[in-house]
């Protein structure tokens, strides 16, 4: 299962493409069709055994972020999925630290059965994370 990040930005969808995979290392990305997507379009790339997708956000938390990043196995990839979180997590670090923004991962379930939320943002020059409540509950 894909692991979802949120995260904000002050620029267009296609420039937030071209800045997040130059932070990513990846010189080349895809845009992709889909009718499930705001605007029809998405944004891809593989890196490292890793399909890294871009949209426009309408999976979750739309009232608190307007982008959402999925990260997965590529397909025919031998990445073992227990990496996917811990992967997701360094991402939301180094984008935070990069571009100065805060970003939020999925991170399971709360004993309530809500979605948990871990927040990495950049508080006096270091990275902090914590978890937050979601009030969705599945």
């Amino acid at each position: 299962m894909a692991i979802a990040v949120f995260f904000n930005q002050e620029k267009s969808f296609d420039e937030l493409a071209a800045l997040i995979f130059q932070q990513l290392g990846v010189s080349a990305y895809n845009e992709g069709e889909s009718s499930f997507s705001i605007g029809g379009y998405y944004y891809f790339a593989n890196l490292l055994g890793l399909r890294i997708e871009l949209a426009m956000n309408n999976y979750d938390y739309e009232d608190q972020y307007v982008y959402l990043m999925m990260v997965d196995k590529a397909t025919g990839s031998k990445v073992d999925r227990s990496l996917l979180r811990p992967v997701a997590e360094l991402i939301a670090t180094h984008l935070s630290d990069k571009l100065d923004i805060e970003v939020g991962v999925e991170s399971g379930y709360t004993d309530e059965g809500n979605l948990a939320l871990k927040v990495f943002s950049k508080v006096d020059n270091e990275i902090r994370s914590e978890l937050r409540k979601s009030e969705i509950n599945r």
